[in-house]
């Protein structure tokens, strides 16, 4: 709650598990956050309420939330949860970074021990290698 606290709002939480984001968005509510959620299973408040300012922080799954949103009105990503997929990260990423967006965004991740550093190491090496084959040519990768 001390990192909610500090970043700037609106504010986006994403996790891998559902169940991780309902127990983030209960916490949040306790501490007083205008908060909403969007998993697979439960929607409060959602997209278009963050949009409007009805709540301050939106706390969702990142495999639901990483494709058709515009969020630009938030900048700052906290991911408390990966999983493996590139796509998926990349995606919840993009959902912040787009034509529109007036500050620079920040994504923090939260890693534990082992588990999710293994997974932020897995991603890091994804996204070098898809760096690497996006700037040579073909030639040079086969």
């Amino acid at each position: 709650m001390r990192d909610v606290a500090e970043c700037d709002k609106p504010l986006l939480i994403l996790t891998r598990y559902s169940a991780e984001a309902a127990k983030i968005y209960e916490l949040c509510e306790k501490a007083g956050y205008k908060t909403g959620l969007f998993t697979g299973w439960k929607i409060v408040g959602g997209v278009d309420a963050l949009k409007n300012g009805e709540i301050d922080i939106l706390v969702a799954n990142s495999s639901k939330i990483s494709r058709g949103f515009n969020l630009q009105i938030a900048h700052t990503t906290l991911f408390y949860s990966n999983s493996f997929s590139m796509e998926i990260r990349q995606q919840a990423e993009f959902r912040t970074f787009r034509m529109g967006q007036k500050h620079p965004c920040l994504y923090i991740d939260y890693t534990a021990a082992e588990c999710d550093e293994t997974i932020n190491k897995a991603l890091q090496m994804k996204k070098g290698l898809l760096e690497y084959i996006r700037d040579k040519k073909l030639s040079e990768v086969i």
